[in-house]
């Protein structure tokens, strides 16, 4: 009971620090909450997205169904990119100009990947090549 009538100061910041804790514990289950909310977009929100995402990157599609077509791969780059960074990661991944092409259109694109038995890479010049006029 003395304990209670006169708290000694180190008592009453030990208190003091235990509250604010909790209370900041408290306030960032709020905004975490708050981001997983924002996290579930309406189809609507995605095609914003998306039309701005065009915009920014210069994108025109000239086939008959090809917009469309980009845009459910685009869908699902969103998704990955959300559930990817919804984890506690090293690192964030996010949109780029990629995000209308499959794991596997990017690869046979940039990394010389193999489709149907041929490299599709680009080769470039050798050095000497490039050197020869100088």
């Amino acid at each position: 009971m003395a304990l209670l009538k006169h708290p000694s100061p180190p008592f009453l910041s030990m208190v003091f620090f235990l509250l604010l804790t909790l209370s900041s514990a408290l306030d960032m289950s709020i905004i975490d909450h708050n981001l997983r909310q924002e996290q579930i977009k309406t189809e609507a929100q995605i095609t914003k997205m998306y039309e701005m995402w065009l915009v920014k990157h210069g994108k025109a599609y000239n086939a008959l169904g090809e917009k469309e077509k980009r845009f459910e791969i685009f869908k699902d780059n969103l998704k990955f990119i959300e559930e990817h960074n919804s984890v506690n990661r090293t690192y964030k991944v996010g949109l780029n100009r990629f995000a209308d092409m499959t794991n596997e259109e990017y690869r046979a694109m940039y990394l010389g990947a193999r489709v149907d038995g041929k490299t599709q890479r680009l080769e470039g010049k050798k050095t000497s090549d490039r050197l020869k006029n100088f």
